[in-house]
């Protein structure tokens, strides 16, 4: 789940004139970095447990109101753009 301070910062960075000219400078990956990284991420499980676990325990004691859920979809569609 992305913090409030987190879309905030991507909001901001977004809105940035060196953001805008990030896509003009690419780098190259050498491939034995980019296969450690692979290898590495296939260990990873696809979701984490204690993540699912806190929602739950949320949605059972609180559920997020409509804007909430809103916050954190438009929160997290920033933040995905700046990675």
């Amino acid at each position: 789940m992305i913090s409030d301070e987190q879309a905030r910062r991507a909001a901001e960075l977004l809105h940035t004139p060196e953001y805008r000219c990030s896509g003009c400078i690419t780098v190259e990956v050498p491939p034995d970095l980019l296969a450690k990284v692979r290898f590495h991420l296939d260990g990873l499980p696809e979701y984490r447990e204690d993540r699912i676990d806190a929602a739950r325990a949320r949605i059972a004691t609180q559920p997020p109101t409509s804007d909430e859920i809103a916050a954190m979809m438009i929160g997290r569609i920033l933040s995905d753009q700046v990675r």
